[in-house]
């Protein structure tokens, strides 16, 4: 199972930093039927952005490429797992500390760009390292 952090996600849709690495590793996940989450934290923060910089197109496709996959799975926290999500001791941002919690708890693979990850205790790969793995 893959946790996949929003900058996964918006290097595809906006073609920035390794987007071909990152489409490569959800077209990849896709062919193998892989369990892909994604916090519906990310699902807001990527719809955000989006909607900021006018990409109505890129949001619809967006939207409709979660609706249509068979193999990601939005992951909505509880109000009691944003309690749980609050108290850790990470040295994180809110938005890190939730893709933490949900990593652990679901034991999945953090698939991200973020160097903060690289400092704690979790697994956490970039896109290109997780294709090697599959």
């Amino acid at each position: 199972m893959l946790l996949i952090d929003t900058n996964v996600f918006l290097s595809v849709l906006l073609k920035q930093n390794r987007f071909e690495e990152s489409k490569e590793l959800l077209n990849k996940a896709n062919e193998l039927n892989l369990k892909i989450l994604i916090s519906d934290f990310a699902v807001y923060s990527i719809s955000l952005l989006l909607n900021e910089r006018g990409e109505d197109r890129v949001f619809n496709r967006f939207i409709q490429y979660l609706e249509e996959s068979n193999n990601i799975f939005i992951y909505r926290l509880q109000p009691s797992e944003i309690k749980e999500v609050y108290k850790l001791k990470q040295k994180l941002d809110l938005d890190d500390k939730i893709h933490y919690y949900i990593a652990k708890k679901k034991k999945a693979s953090f698939i991200t760009y973020d160097r903060d990850f690289r400092k704690i205790d979790l697994v956490n790969l970039t896109p290109a390292q997780a294709l090697k793995e599959l």
